[in-house]
């Protein structure tokens, strides 16, 4: 019998070798800034690292995700083969904006943005998430025209109110009356070295004398102006007065402090002012009114008429809106 044992050997070289390779790479940067700082206990706390999808921490020296594959994702020819370019863009484009997880905890975000494919997350890494700050036109003439011509944001106060896919909450209930609670407003604003008239900065109100207001008041000089920060429920307010200098982003947070020293308080830059007044309000409740900012309507501070004249100008930047309830506020 003749010998065959050649007869099933491959002849022709294979259409490709593949290839792996293990082990930590040259350079870390397609992992993230993040890995290449230090973290203690508290900051791994409630994150996603102990899941074998999350690379974002550097702690794992192996491919967990197509995220960490080196390929130039602005060609389909790259990473699209069984599935058409446009089907694969429409699928990216429905998962990050309709189920991104944006009132959710670090976690949850965490956990969605480490199982996006290496597509997804070039799409999602391909547009900002903000600007830095947003620009408000100012508008001066009647109070009619100032609030309908000047740029201003129109927070709903209902959650789930526009859609309700993209929240936890869709029982259409309030989230920003403060109600029984201490509550901060914190942000940074930017006032153009021009002079003022009377301007609202935000406002939750239900009536000239039930309402919380941040305003400016109205100064012909190009270097500063007063801020006030008033809450006033019927015949009982506190008001809070600082200076803020114009041409640059200041810090700010207006603070009502129910459970300590009930007074209303402006912390600028680090430079705190305090209210004279002690007040303990009764249900701060603005019914279903929206907080405004940017605009607000004339309202009592001080136990005076506050006339806005003109809608706010200027520039605000991460503004954020908490509340606490507990028997103390520390």
């Amino acid at each position: 019998m003749s010998n065959n044992s050649n007869l099933f050997k491959r002849s022709a070289s294979p259409i490709f070798e593949p290839k792996f390779t293990r082990g930590k790479p040259k350079s870390t940067a397609y992992l993230g800034k993040q890995s290449e700082r230090s973290y203690t206990l508290n900051d791994l706390k409630d994150t996603n690292i102990v899941s074998t999808s999350s690379y974002r921490y550097g702690d794992k020296d192996y491919l967990v995700s197509t995220q960490q594959v080196r390929t130039d994702y602005s060609k389909f020819e790259n990473h699209t083969f069984f599935h058409s370019a446009v089907a694969n863009v429409n699928e990216a484009f429905d998962r990050i904006i309709n189920f991104y997880p944006f009132d959710k905890d670090k976690k949850t975000i965490e956990v969605f943005e480490d199982n996006l494919t290496g597509f997804e997350k070039y799409i999602l890494d391909s547009f900002p998430k903000n600007i830095g700050y947003i620009n408000f036109s100012g508008s001066n003439g009647s109070v009619s025209e100032t609030i309908e011509n000047g740029t201003y944001i129109d927070v709903i106060d209902r959650s789930g109110a526009s859609i309700e896919n993209l929240t936890e909450r869709n029982d259409g209930k309030k989230v920003l009356d403060p109600l029984t609670s201490s509550f901060s407003i914190e942000f940074w604003l930017n006032v153009p070295d021009i002079a003022n008239d009377n301007q609202i900065v935000f406002q939750k109100r239900s009536s000239l004398s039930n309402n919380f207001t941040l305003a400016l008041s109205q100064s012909s000089s190009t270097s500063n102006c007063d801020i006030h920060f008033g809450i006033t429920s019927g015949s009982n307010y506190v008001i809070v007065t600082g200076s803020i200098e114009k041409g640059s982003f200041s810090h700010v947070t207006a603070i009502y402090d129910r459970f300590g020293d009930q007074r209303a308080k402006l912390l600028i830059n680090n430079n705190i002012h305090s209210s004279s007044q002690q007040m303990t309000f009764g249900n701060l409740d603005y019914g279903n009114n929206s907080f405004y900012i940017g605009k607000g309507e004339n309202v009592r501070l001080n136990n005076v008429l506050f006339n806005s004249v003109e809608s706010f100008s200027g520039s605000i930047m991460i503004l954020s809106f908490f509340t606490k309830q507990e028997t103390s506020v520390k």
